[in-house]
């Protein structure tokens, strides 16, 4: 726990954040704490197998980005404002394009450090998602059209 509090605390943030987030994450079954019923600061954390599906598949899909945007603190007022709240699946997926995009230049600065995750490994399987996307809205959209 000590590492991980030093580490993100070398990111920016504060110790309550740290904590949260990884409260938050043995809550939602990402991390498993060994020992799991334990304060001692001395606690170890790993991954667990719905951790590591989130991180390897679906970190990358249009339906994660879809759903975590209108969570994430967006920092950029530029970014922010570009945003905004949409139902309809065309703004979705354009919005989660601008937030794929806010990503990327937030993660600019951390490109070149050791970090075991790689925000640009995790997010190539995007461009094939947002592909299928398109193919499978451009046959709805077809489909309208001879319907009518």
């Amino acid at each position: 726990m000590e590492a991980i509090i030093r580490f993100g605390q070398e990111l920016g943030f504060s110790s309550a954040q740290i904590e949260f987030a990884i409260t938050h994450a043995t809550t939602r079954r990402l991390l498993q704490a060994t020992p799991r019923n334990s304060d001692d600061q001395r606690r170890r954390y790993r991954i667990t197998t719905v951790g590591a599906y989130t991180y390897k598949k679906l970190m990358g899909t249009f339906v994660y980005l879809d759903a975590v945007v209108v969570d994430t603190p967006i920092v950029d007022e530029q970014a922010a404002k570009r945003l905004d709240d949409c139902q309809d699946i065309e703004a979705r997926v354009e919005r989660a394009k601008l937030f794929a995009e806010y990503l990327n230049d937030s993660w600019e600065s951390f490109r070149d450090a050791d970090h075991a995750f790689d925000w640009d490994e995790v997010s190539q399987p995007l461009e094939r998602d947002y592909e299928r996307i398109d193919r499978t809205l451009s046959k709805a959209a077809q489909l309208e059209l001879e319907a009518q």
